[in-house]
């Protein structure tokens, strides 16, 4: 029998700058799909004469279009955020090839 109460999970915790970077990129589909409603709202509102609503225009209309981007990222981009929230040290810092060249490589084959 398991004991539920004895299972310990161990995650690293995260860093400070990785949850900027996750809040960066998780909340770039909602600020596109918010900048599209934004925009169909000023559409109906100031437009006098609005087009007919066929399926044609709500699929290739502008703001409808960044509606459908913005949910598409947040599909896309959502996982990654946790990835990259979850993510050590070693997984996100920028490595410097510069004073090790690849192998075959001179220090002068670029000039």
């Amino acid at each position: 029998m398991i004991n539920a109460s004895h299972i310990e999970f161990s995650m690293p915790a995260p860093r400070p700058a990785n949850v900027r970077r996750a809040m960066l990129i998780g909340w770039l589909g909602p600020a596109l799909s918010a900048a599209g409603l934004a925009w169909v709202a000023l559409n109906a509102v100031l437009d006098p004469a609005p087009e007919p609503a066929t399926l044609r225009y709500f699929m290739f209309d502008a703001p409808h279009l960044m509606i459908t981007v913005g949910i598409a990222v947040s599909f896309l981009f959502v996982p990654l955020a946790v990835q990259v929230a979850l993510s050590g040290a070693d997984d996100t810092d920028i490595p410097d090839f510069s004073e090790n060249p690849m192998p075959g490589e001179s220090q002068w084959s670029s000039m």
